[in-house]
């Protein structure tokens, strides 16, 4: 493969796909005592959600 070849990419990623799959790494950023490292740990979504769960819907967060 060589030169510009648009037909062989996926329609739906950009470069902000390159930014979007470092977000993983906000959290080493913080420090050792916020709460996202200090707090005990608790089940995510999926897990209380498969467990029986009462969830509640997502929602859009405003400042």
């Amino acid at each position: 493969l060589g030169g510009h070849q648009p037909g062989i990419a996926e329609a739906y990623i950009s470069t902000g796909s390159l930014y979007l799959c470092t977000a993983a790494f906000l959290p080493l950023g913080l420090s050792a005592r916020d709460p996202f490292w200090a707090d005990p740990a608790v089940d995510w979504t999926s897990r209380r959600a498969w467990g029986g769960a009462d969830l509640a819907t997502d929602h859009a967060l405003s400042e």
